[in-house]
């Protein structure tokens, strides 16, 4: 028979699971919002930012924007 204390910790994982599974599904549906406002600003990004000649603010853009979306995809992946 498990221990009083194996006992408690089985007990509270069974507790904690479907807030684990609801913190999953809330970070695959952030990943599908920022997806879809990427792509809905593309056409706008590629216009604006990437045919543009070299400036600090592309700079800064490009520095800002693409962290944002490798960190959401390795979050969402559970790295």
């Amino acid at each position: 028979m498990a221990s009083s204390k194996t006992q408690t910790l089985i007990e509270f994982v069974i507790e904690a699971a479907p807030a684990v599974r609801a913190t999953k599904f809330m970070a695959a549906a952030s990943l599908v919002v920022a997806l879809y406002d990427w792509l809905l600003c593309l056409g706008d990004e590629v216009e604006l930012i990437y045919f543009a000649p070299w400036t600090l603010v592309k700079v800064l853009y490009i520095f800002v924007r693409f962290p944002f979306e490798t960190k959401l995809f390795f979050a969402q992946k559970g790295y």
